[in-house]
């Protein structure tokens, strides 16, 4: 949950408050628009992230002395300790929030910083030198311009200027030309493109394999690679107290036993099928 108790704990939508509460939404995006949503169960993913490490300390510890101990993790402590450079810029710094007329991609990094529109679609355009890009777009304002005092103090100048000129060019053409010159851009991806693009296809960054009640299914594999022992899936998410008997009977626990856990509703144990 957000914090010891609380109304949202364990309620749809949480996710969503959380981002609001942690102060994230107003990082991004344009002044006057109202602040948005991640596009992702962020605070749900960073929170499991937390309790996989702090479980991991928590039996490395007990590997050292022997002794046990409570891990929680707090949902909102999460989301705020992910950002430890936004934060510190604004407590230490005393650097505030500001979100500019342009959309912009972070509000305590220079432009350009974002996504922009191109003659077919979108392109990701990270802090060029803004002299290379000037000279690229045909921007001549650009050239007396420092990346770290005109990339802050005008911002919302340099993405106007940049999004007039990249909708002159398809995406492909842009990528091609700042690739050549060490630019850092990329293309906008849908789930179909991240599906069919060939560096995705040969990490293996998804995986197929049989699910119980959903027949073959196709989901994001695993962000680690192993020398010696490959990841892989042996078999699906388990159906609700699917594996219990098995688990159970593997530290001990005879049926009778596991009966009567389950009849007193410590534990979902289903007998299996005749």
């Amino acid at each position: 949950g957000y914090g010891e108790s609380g109304p949202y704990v364990n309620r749809p939508g949480q996710d969503m408050l959380l981002q609001a509460m942690s102060g994230a939404m107003l990082n991004v995006g344009r002044a006057g628009d109202p602040p948005a949503p991640a596009g992702t169960y962020a605070v749900d993913a960073i929170t499991g992230y937390g309790a996989f490490e702090g479980a991991l300390a928590g039996l490395l510890h007990r590997e050292r002395t022997g002794e046990g101990q409570l891990v929680t993790v707090n949902m909102l402590d999460s989301a705020i300790a992910v950002q430890a450079q936004e934060l510190s810029i604004f407590t230490v710094g005393g650097v505030p929030q500001h979100r500019g007329r342009e959309p912009h991609g972070h509000t305590y990094i220079r432009a350009p910083y974002g996504t922009f529109a191109t003659a077919d679609g979108y392109l990701a355009l990270a802090f060029p030198h803004l002299a290379d890009l000037g000279e690229l777009l045909g921007i001549p304002e650009f050239a007396a311009m420092e990346d770290e005092v005109d990339g802050h103090a005008r911002r919302d100048e340099i993405t106007a200027l940049v999004a007039a000129r990249l909708t002159g060019r398809t995406t492909a053409e842009w990528l091609e030309m700042f690739a050549a010159r060490g630019i850092w851009a990329g293309p906008v991806y849908s789930y179909a493109d991240v599906l069919a693009d060939p560096q995705v296809r040969h990490n293996g960054s998804l995986v197929s394999y049989d699910h119980p009640t959903e027949g073959r299914v196709t989901t994001p594999g695993f962000p680690y690679r192993f020398s010696a022992t490959p990841p892989e899936v042996r078999r699906g998410a388990p159906l609700a107290g699917e594996q219990t008997r098995e688990i159970l009977a593997e530290l001990g626990y005879d049926e009778a036993a596991v009966d009567g856990l389950a009849g007193r509703g410590v534990v979902t144990a289903p007998r299996p099928a005749a």
